[in-house]
């Protein structure tokens, strides 16, 4: 039998079916259809850093990791509450 190298990816026969499933990373209309939110929103939410693109491609396309759904509901659930953007980023902030 082969020996693996450490970079290759498991195949089912070889791991007793264990697959490695790499993370969905979402487009900006993504993000967008899902939550409701308009695209200068979500600009501004990058901006001041409440929000971060896992990925941005070689044309600039920003790409969503699935943890920003969450992280979207928090912001949009304190704002509603009258916590300004600059109280959020500061509890953000103080989180990590």
């Amino acid at each position: 039998m082969a020996q693996q190298k450490s970079t290759d990816v498991p195949r089912p026969d070889e791991t007793g079916g264990a697959t490695f499933q790499p993370k969905k990373l979402y487009r900006t209309e993504e993000v967008l259809r899902a939550t409701g939110l308009s695209r200068q929103v979500l600009y501004r939410y990058v901006s001041l850093g409440l929000i971060t693109p896992a990925e941005v491609t070689e044309t600039g396309r920003r790409l969503f990791a699935e943890n920003v759904f969450g992280k979207l509901d928090v912001i949009r659930d304190l704002n509603e509450s009258g916590y300004s953007l600059r109280d959020i980023r500061e509890t953000f902030f103080r989180r990590r």
